[in-house]
């Protein structure tokens, strides 16, 4: 081999090994000598010399049937490193947990109106209340919002090409309509979370989805069941969020958010769910536990749809949470309105 002086550090080692270049070499016949040279930080006589030795193993093995290997500690290994790449680069959370006093609302009670199914882009949507609740939003100053799903239609394919041609938007004009509104109502978003229409459509023709990515970076965001903590003072507060929980009965819809609470989560004060574009609110007690769970509606109000297959009578309602300062006390109701009344009662309404 030609000398290389300029190739070692001060303790007399080459940066490089003669084995690390040959290998790279051998996976790379086509690699000229100047950019051997180059990559490996060595002089062009020895990039020469490795490379005569590389392109004779690479002939060798040639002539020779590849024997393959497989070797499942180091693929256990690799797939390993590959987890822990992908939990650092994810966005998405199972657990968050709130501080209602960095929300600026320190010993008042809040209220968190839950938004699900607004479907921006349907021809069917009601944007009038949207833009109505909207303006409630940003001039409330102690309501809040959850993102639970469906926030755009998203319909590229579906049944028949009917649910396609109406829509008022076509997809990308929706990704951009969300964005600007996301952008409007961020700071008093919570979290957001999944959906169907949105990132479960998009993942299933791209295994890729815009409007996760759009929430995700906004936002604490749950990429599937969600758990968050309130904390408000000396109270807290354990809420359980999916925009969509199986086990929907069609006597009550709130069956299958209150059966996972019982059976998965005891410790859950209220349940948030949607999908079904029925709005519900329900309290009730489990031994002396004291529950709540809820259903958005929907703003799909001139929905063909909706109309054959499901109901004449769409609600937009999107219930809303009162949560109470230091002394645990929360009340689900229908309405903003409501809630609204029961936030601005002087003491916690026990009666």
């Amino acid at each position: 081999m030609a000398s290389d002086t300029q190739h070692f550090r001060g303790n007399g080692k080459p940066v490089h090994s003669d084995d690390e270049i040959i290998k790279y070499i051998v996976h790379n016949t086509e690699a000229p000598i100047s950019f051997i040279r180059q990559k490996f930080n060595c002089s062009p006589g020895r990039a020469g010399d490795l490379k005569r030795v590389a392109l004779k193993k690479a002939e060798a093995a040639a002539r020779t049937k590849k024997t393959g290997k497989t070797d499942w500690r180091e693929w256990f290994k690799d797939s390993k490193s590959r987890q822990d790449l992908k939990k650092q680069g994810s966005f998405s959370q199972d657990h968050a947990i709130i501080d209602v006093e960095k929300l600026g609302m320190k010993g008042k009670p809040i209220i968190i109106q839950v938004l699900s199914d607004l479907h921006i882009g349907s021809m069917a949507a009601n944007y009038d209340a949207i833009e109505e609740i909207t303006e409630g939003i940003l001039n409330t100053p102690n309501l809040f919002v959850i993102l639970n799903g469906d926030l755009t239609e998203t319909t590229a394919m579906f049944k028949n090409a009917l649910a396609v041609h109406s829509q008022s938007m076509d997809i990308e004009t929706q990704h951009e309509v969300l964005a600007s509104w996301l952008d409007t109502i961020a700071p008093k978003v919570i979290s957001a979370g999944w959906d169907n229409h949105g990132v479960e459509r998009e993942e299933k023709w791209g295994a890729f989805s815009h409007i996760k990515h759009m929430l995700n970076r906004r936002f604490v965001y749950h990429n599937g069941l969600g758990r968050l903590t309130v904390e408000h003072g000396k109270a807290s507060y354990e809420l359980l969020v999916s925009h969509k929980i199986t086990g929907v009965s069609i006597f009550n819809r709130l069956h299958g958010v209150k059966r996972m609470m019982r059976l998965q989560f005891p410790n859950v004060d209220i349940g948030i769910t949607g999908d079904y574009h029925t709005p519900d609110v329900e309290t009730y007690y489990e031994g002396d536990f004291k529950r709540a769970c809820l259903m958005c509606g929907n703003m799909l109000i001139n929905s063909g749809y909706q109309k054959r297959y499901f109901t004449l009578y769409s609600k937009m309602n999107m219930p809303c949470i009162v949560l109470f300062p230091d002394e645990k006390f929360f009340s689900v109701q229908m309405t903003l309105g409501e809630a609204l009344g029961v936030a601005s009662l002087k003491e916690t309404p026990y009666l």
